[in-house]
């Protein structure tokens, strides 16, 4: 289109009619040619404006345009952009960062969950040491059915004492009101509720603060002996009901008794109570698994196990199988081992 109009502005002459000037007519109609091209569309050359009044009545002389030409031709103003190829390119570089950079950041997510849950484990560990070491008792949970006021409290009850002889759901949410932590620390990495299990003979008031003071002249517990820690929490064994007492089979095959237990549910979250404070859930028991889970077993379905509401839990290897998945966290400990870690004397009884 340049060389066509270029070829066509040459060819023009005209004869003025009065003998002025020829650079003042010149300069006046190449302002008003050039005003005319800038009409003209062109992807690839602006011309710049040209003020009207700087232009007289055009009054001849021959006027050949190839200095227009030329300047017109100089007048190139390329728009630049990204081809086909070069997008393409970009493209196939952000799918291969994507495709290294997103399963690590997976990963360390998951990390970051698994730590968290484990953190919040101790947490809660050291928190109820500090409950019995200042009331004598473990703990009673908070059945998951609790709203109101009675949420996050020892047996769901708004008031009370801390230990009483009326826990009857063993099995619910942390009570993290009652023991002072922050509801987060009562949940696992995935927020969801951590479980609570507690050994129902542990729970009620032995009024002996702290829980393994000696035994002195004129205790009335039949285990007692004068100088030794036989009483409350480290009273026989032989004295307190087992009905109920929490029992882990652990990996390896063998059986553990445990006076308490908290667990974690895992990524799955398969078993995880869904309690809220406003809203019932209608029920204490753990909510149903879906699908086409192995049932519980001796050889699988420990998820299973792990949530139908009695004392007995596997701790087992992780897997990923979609019929008998296994990613529950646990964390117990025995009465003998819980004492131990008030620093006061070990119980000198059986348990």
């Amino acid at each position: 289109m340049k060389r066509c109009l270029c070829k066509r502005l040459q060819g023009l002459i005209i004869k003025p009619p009065s003998p002025c000037g020829r650079v003042e007519n010149t300069k006046c109609f190449r302002g008003r040619v050039m005003g005319w091209i800038k009409k003209v569309p062109s992807p690839h050359f602006s011309i710049p404006s040209v003020s009207k009044s700087a232009c007289p009545p055009a009054r001849g002389g021959r006027l050949f345009f190839s200095l227009l030409c030329q300047q017109y031709s100089e007048q190139k103003d390329y728009k630049k952009a990204f081809t086909l190829a070069e997008m393409s390119m970009v493209l196939v570089v952000v799918g291969l960062v994507i495709m290294v950079v997103f399963p690590a950041l997976t990963a360390f997510r998951q990390s970051m969950q698994v730590s968290a849950t484990q953190s919040n484990l101790q947490a809660l560990m050291r928190a109820t040491t500090a409950f019995v070491q200042a009331n004598g008792c473990l703990p009673c949970p908070t059945p998951a059915a609790t709203t109101g006021a009675g949420f996050g409290r020892v047996r769901g009850e708004a008031g009370g004492l801390a230990c009483q002889n009326n826990c009857t759901v063993y099995e619910g949410i942390v009570p993290f009101i009652s023991m002072g932590l922050p509801q987060q620390i009562a949940k696992d990495g995935w927020g969801r509720w951590i479980t609570m299990r507690v050994d129902p003979a542990l729970t009620i008031n032995f009024g002996v603060v702290p829980p393994t003071a000696l035994c002195v002249a004129g205790d009335t517990t039949p285990s007692c002996v004068t100088g030794e820690s036989r009483k409350g929490l480290c009273q026989d064994g032989a004295l307190m009901s087992k009905v109920n007492r929490v029992s882990i089979t652990t990996a390896g095959g063998g059986t553990q008794q445990a006076a308490l237990l908290f667990l974690s549910h895992g990524a799955n979250g398969f078993g995880a109570f869904k309690a809220d404070p406003a809203v019932s859930a209608g029920t204490n028991a753990h909510p149903a698994f879906s699908g086409g889970l192995t049932p519980c077993s001796a050889t699988g379905g420990f998820e299973r196990c792990n949530a139908n509401g009695d004392a007995a839990f596997i701790e087992a290897p992780f897997s990923n199988d979609p019929t008998t998945p296994y990613d529950d966290v646990l964390l117990y400990v025995g009465r003998d081992a819980l004492v131990s870690s008030l620093g006061n004397p070990a119980c000198q009884t059986s348990w």
